[in-house]
């Protein structure tokens, strides 16, 4: 299966029609570069100038060795809390989900390159059930802020 991918080109944010037929045949949208090089330099310093490093903790991988993951849910007032506020976030996921959507949490999933542990892939809604999200109409945003390869810890 070939990959679909789309390319933001800055301005307005748009979710095509194109965007929204993946979305719905393969259950995600690959948008590259919905953030500038400076957004995602800006987004990497308020990562490691922030507080989140101190609540840094370890997820087993069941072989021995851990992914490390920061998880929050209310989105702040720093460059973190405008991401997720943002036009292009917000807007894009409210077009491809058909309503308003809103914050469930964030997570900063960190993979020290040949040493971290896998983060294994797994399915979230079973205990989003139990939080209060009764149906699956939610959306990850994934925003790499390194390179994800096969030979930095990439699963795929």
């Amino acid at each position: 299966m070939s990959i679909r991918e789309f390319q933001y080109e800055g301005g307005e944010f748009v979710v095509t029609d194109s965007m929204k037929n993946a979305f719905k045949e393969d259950g995600y949208t690959l948008v590259r570069g919905l953030f500038s090089k400076e957004e995602v330099a800006h987004i990497e310093k308020a990562i490691l100038a922030g507080p989140f490093l101190d609540h840094t903790y370890g997820v087993a991988d069941g072989d021995g060795r851990e992914a490390h993951m920061i998880l929050w849910n209310h989105p702040g007032v720093d460059v973190t809390g405008m991401v997720a506020r943002c036009e292009k976030v917000v807007g894009g996921c409210e077009q491809l989900l058909g309503g308003e959507v809103y914050h469930y949490h964030t997570k900063l999933m960190k993979k020290p390159a040949k040493i971290g542990g896998k983060h294994i892939w797994h399915q979230d809604y079973g205990y989003w059930y139990n939080n209060g999200c009764l149906f699956p109409n939610m959306m990850t945003v994934f925003i790499a802020i390194d390179k994800c390869t096969k030979d930095n810890s990439c699963l795929q």
